[in-house]
């Protein structure tokens, strides 16, 4: 295949996973309207709330995320926090069982990992609904209560929150362009079926239909909306229902987080295949375009990079091209940094090696069927 055939297919591809596809979305809410949710009435009675909280955590950390959730404006008699330490825990439950009336604090067996440590959260939880959360997080007073007003609509199975990531004041920046598109995408999605996953650190579903997540599992935000979509129940987004993650993440964190989130992906595809099968995936067309269609994202972009400069250094040289591309970067990264030289360099190595190489180590794990250090 030609360099140029290349380069049309590969930026084709992108422009449908990332500007079309959303575009079709937002047309159909558009046309059709977003399907009606039966929510809470005001003189319902408020169901019995378990937040859990899979950490390995300081107990300072886990304290100070305990105080937020207990100063929101759902009702402390409807409310238990349930904390469930990793093998690896930098703390003991002693130190967390006296943060308050509301609390308790469990052991997540060995091996360890989120799973495990949510399955024993879950296991010594009483409540009716269930509200999932990390440590690192602070919600908005109203956040719970949001939350589990849609789960009154039988055909709901769970709600998700909206996650800021500390992309606020650099609106043009990828990081906030990206949750922003995924925000919007997620919103329309639910309006029309289901949001494709939901975010870890704030969602919620009934007790009665949670089941125990298999050890090592990578994503149970992803593994868990998705089993209860293949049961026919929807996933919905409320973006008003909030958290913010306090967190400031390394290069190095970044991207070891990346990994594991590409890693998680497809995971999912070997672990619960029947998302691939559209006779059993209500939302199979949404699925395959917001989250199979997008690990390939770098690759794509890969290809359209080495495609166009093949042309362009066909076309006019070599040394022209090559000169062409390097002002063309240092314009790009100039812009993305405000012409800070050291953002500069970090942003272009990100784009240009650690994004691609993130995806490559992912797909290789999973050609391995090696689940192990992602999940850890």
């Amino acid at each position: 295949m030609s360099a140029p055939a290349v380069a049309v297919i590969a930026a084709a591809s992108l422009l449908f996973i990332w500007l079309g596809y959303p575009a079709i979305v937002g047309l159909l809410v558009a046309v059709r309207g977003a399907r009606p949710v039966q929510r809470r009435s005001a003189d319902a009675p408020v169901p019995s709330v378990s937040v859990l909280i899979a950490s390995r955590e300081r107990a300072d950390v886990i304290r100070d995320r305990i105080a937020n959730l207990t100063a929101g404006d759902f009702p402390a008699s409807r409310l238990e926090i349930v904390v469930a330490l990793d093998v690896d825990a930098r703390c003991r439950p002693a130190e967390i069982e006296n943060a308050g009336a509301l609390v308790r604090c469990v052991a997540a067996p060995a091996p360890g990992g989120k799973a495990l440590a949510l399955n024993a959260a879950a296991a010594a939880a009483t409540g009716d609904v269930f509200v999932f959360t990390d440590s690192s997080q602070r919600f908005a007073p109203d956040t719970i209560r949001r939350l589990t007003e849609p789960l009154d609509d039988p055909t709901v199975g769970a709600v998700s929150g909206s996650l800021e990531r500390g992309e606020r004041g650099s609106r043009w920046q990828a990081i906030s362009l990206y949750w922003r598109l995924e925000r919007w995408l997620r919103e329309r999605e639910a309006a029309l079926h289901s949001a494709i996953g939901v975010t870890g650190a704030v969602y919620a579903m009934r007790a009665r239909e949670w089941r125990p997540l298999p050890a090592g599992l990578i994503l149970d935000d992803l593994f868990v909306p998705m089993r209860l979509v293949l049961s026919r129940r929807r996933i919905l987004f409320d973006a008003g229902a909030a958290a913010e993650d306090v967190r400031s993440i390394a290069p190095v964190a970044e991207f070891q987080r990346k990994v594991r989130t590409l890693t998680g992906n497809w995971q999912l595809f070997a672990w619960l295949p029947a998302v691939l099968v559209p006779w059993r995936n209500p939302v199979w067309t949404a699925f395959i375009c917001h989250k199979v269609l997008r690990l390939f994202t770098p690759f794509f972009a890969i290809a359209l990079l080495i495609s166009s400069i093949l042309w362009l250094a066909d076309r006019i040289g070599p040394v022209p091209t090559w000169l062409g591309v390097a002002a063309a970067t240092a314009v790009v990264a100039g812009l993305a940094s405000r012409f800070n030289p050291v953002a500069a360099i970090s942003r272009t190595v990100q784009a240009l090696i650690l994004l691609p190489a993130a995806a490559a180590l992912a797909l290789w794990r999973a050609l391995r069927r090696d689940w192990t250090w992602a999940g850890s």
